[in-house]
């Protein structure tokens, strides 16, 4: 269960009712949803016949449960096509040819890495985009992928509260190492050791080589979840 963490918000008080001390007992914790996350209330009850509720403070749990909207454009910052246009690929390429020159060539041949479509959607079994696909396709692949590879698995897991940049920086990792079970950046995380988890965003290596492009992306992942700063590709 996220822990409560207190924002205090200024509360108008006009349309409030007055009360005295001697006599009003504090309730704790109406909840109520508004938006994400949960809201808790904390109120005095109104003796007027009206019943209404005097509220005096709002807290709220810290639990982000989603990728914002610069969170996502992060992500597509990276997974973005070849050339970097910033756009998605529109058609198939193997993610492992610099060059790009298996493009819509000879699919049923073995790649060096994946082919790959959209905001770095790996084909699947069964998939077939020989034909290409457009922008609301890759936009609709990138959201199916965004939640069953790291938006699912980062609520499945995860236990601490987590604020909306560091749900950001891990969804960026995850969606690209596929790891977090069982690894010490997840238990650094549910220890709330939050230092020590950002070190552990450190995989630089695809088929066994040190990829420059990893290491700038894991760095400005780590800024991300330390400081909320939002980096986007190169």
């Amino acid at each position: 269960m996220p822990q409560k963490s207190k924002t205090h918000i200024p509360l108008f008080t006009k349309h409030l009712h007055a009360h005295k001390k001697s006599v009003v007992k504090k309730k704790l914790l109406k909840k109520v949803t508004i938006g994400e996350p949960d809201y808790f209330i904390n109120y005095l009850p109104d003796f007027s016949p009206n019943n209404g509720l005097l509220v005096t403070e709002i807290t709220t749990t810290v639990a982000v449960t989603a990728v914002s909207d610069k969170g996502k454009l992060f992500i597509k910052s990276w997974e973005q096509g070849p050339g970097g246009s910033g756009q998605p690929a529109l058609t198939v390429y193997d993610d492992a040819d610099k060059k790009y020159k298996n493009e819509l060539k000879n699919l049923s041949g073995r790649p060096k890495g994946y082919w790959t479509i959209g905001y770095g959607h790996l084909l699947l079994a069964g998939e077939n985009y020989d034909k290409g696909i457009s922008l609301p396709e890759a936009e609709r692949l990138f959201e199916y992928d965004l939640k069953k590879k790291s938006v699912n698995t980062i609520n499945k897991y995860v236990t601490a509260a987590l604020n909306q940049h560091q749900f950001d920086a891990l969804a960026s990792y995850v969606f690209n190492t596929g790891s977090l079970k069982g690894t010490k950046l997840l238990a650094n995380i549910n220890k709330k050791d939050f230092k020590a988890a950002s070190l552990e965003m450190d995989i630089i290596t695809s088929g066994g080589k040190v990829m420059k492009g990893l290491i700038i992306r894991r760095k400005n992942e780590q800024n991300m979840w330390t400081n909320a700063v939002y980096e986007n590709h190169r």
